[in-house]
């Protein structure tokens, strides 16, 4: 990717996370210091008729919203605003980055891409998708793709300009769910045993090894400020009347 820009980009931070029960795609942004959600996350959430605050707690918010969000098998409370025009991806900043242990680590520049790994023996195997799978423009979904290594982390490398590179969890059924998003204005297809890239295995290093070089700022959210158009927003969507969104009318 950074070979076909120049170097004029670099990749996205683009992680699988679960909110309200639904699968869904988050940028790590730590040029962010509040995390965003979009509105129409909470339409979905409206159409698969889930309640947005199990908890029965009131929240005291107006433009702003507590949600839990899973992350790798692990649950914190993150705070977030509430925004248009986002799609479906949610903006995790550094007040949630803070919350998971998160932070911008520094690698030397002599070290690759997968950096975190030790180089040494390494096998390659390609990535073939697993189900056939229809994509729309402007829409995200997690593609399933195979992978026969025994480890429990394996290093994706790209051949899709659709598809990031990146370290990946391997489910027990053998099959990673890499996110994609459509970003163009025509739809994409993946067709079953579509080769996208290729699965490194190789040693892998555990994040904590890295702790002396990590080096990131983190700043509190700022205080939440009141916009008349994105709370008459919010009312319009939680007005529709569902089991969703009585809970949420009631701290709006």
């Amino acid at each position: 990717m950074t070979e076909q820009t120049g170097g004029l980009f670099g990749e996205k931070a683009v992680v699988p996370i679960t909110v309200m029960g639904m699968e869904l795609a988050a940028l790590l942004d730590t040029g962010s210091e509040t995390s965003i959600i979009p509105l129409n996350v909470f339409r979905r959430a409206r159409e698969k008729k889930v309640d947005i605050d199990a908890s029965g707690e009131r929240k005291s918010f107006i433009d702003t919203i507590m949600m839990k969000v899973t992350m790798e098998g692990e649950t914190k409370p993150v705070a977030f605003h509430v925004g248009e025009g986002l799609d479906d991806i949610i903006i995790l900043g550094t007040n949630a980055l803070k919350v998971f242990g998160l932070r911008l680590g520094r690698v030397p520049q002599a070290e690759s891409e997968e950096g975190r790994f030790i180089h040494g023996e390494s096998t390659s195997e390609e990535a073939r998708v697993h189900e056939r799978m229809f994509l729309s423009p402007g829409c995200m979904k997690f593609l399933p793709v195979e992978v026969t290594s025994k480890q429990t982390d394996v290093f994706f490398e790209s051949e899709n300009a659709a598809l990031a590179p990146g370290v990946c969890k391997i489910s027990t059924e053998g099959i990673v769910q890499l996110p994609v998003v459509n970003v163009g204005d025509q739809p994409m297809v993946f067709r079953k045993g579509e080769v996208d890239g290729s699965w490194k295995n190789e040693n892998y290093v555990p994040r904590a090894a890295l702790e002396e070089q990590a080096d990131m700022v983190e700043k509190q959210p700022k205080e939440a400020i009141d916009s008349h158009e994105r709370k008459q927003a919010l009312m319009e969507l939680i007005s529709q009347g569902s089991s969703m969104t009585a809970e949420l009318g009631e701290f709006v």
